[in-house]
């Protein structure tokens, strides 16, 4: 039976991945499809053994391999309005949104019951919000159907005071409600308030 799973996991990687080079370069994030890309998901507790699209929660494979066809078709008209369609997070969204930026993760991780994960993914894997749709300046990257329980690489430890925030200005002594506009942070403040999971 384990094995069966094992095989179920690895078959739906596939089917969630793109074909690299069928995307417009814009669109990528890495040069080759095999590059690793770092990124922060925001979200509740406990979600080591993997992140779900909405779309993959409804079970709807077929959705989403419709939207990578769709993507790899090249039509950079049609790949933002897909961008423009889910960046708010639909509940028909084929994508678990990441960003390049702690900061921007921290945003939305303000509850109790949030977390903020720090994530290692294929870029054939991920497109790019090249127009920035959603007004991160360009951090926004757009993970296809599933993060995968190996590609969490670690989880922030603390997340519930000011000090630990990673929107936290020690010049104000205070958090910020958003990055400072400037912002191109890409490492978690503290590093030391991150457990490492998955030998990384």
């Amino acid at each position: 039976m384990e094995i069966k799973k094992e095989h179920q996991l690895e078959k739906r990687r596939i089917e969630f991945s793109f074909d690299y080079y069928k995307i417009p370069e814009k669109y990528r994030v890495g040069e080759r499809p095999q590059d690793l890309i770092i990124s922060y998901r925001e979200d509740l507790k406990g979600l080591e053994k993997g992140i779900f699209s909405n779309l993959q929660k409804a079970g709807d494979i077929a959705g989403i391999q419709e939207i990578i066809k769709k993507i790899e078709s090249g039509d950079e008209s049609e790949i933002r309005k897909i961008i423009d369609k889910y960046t708010s997070g639909s509940r028909t969204s084929p994508f678990v949104p990441t960003s390049r930026n702690p900061e921007i993760a921290q945003v939305f991780a303000t509850k109790p019951s949030t977390t903020i994960y720090q994530l290692r993914i294929p870029a054939n894997r991920i497109i790019l919000d090249a127009e920035d749709i959603g007004g991160t300046g360009k951090a926004e990257l757009f993970v296809i159907g599933t993060i995968y329980p190996e590609e969490i690489i670690a989880v922030k430890r603390n997340n519930d005071d000011v000090l630990h925030s990673e929107l936290y200005d020690p010049v104000v002594r205070g958090v910020r409600l958003l990055p400072a506009k400037d912002s191109k942070s890409r490492e978690p403040k503290d590093p030391e308030n991150w457990v490492k999971i998955n030998n990384s």
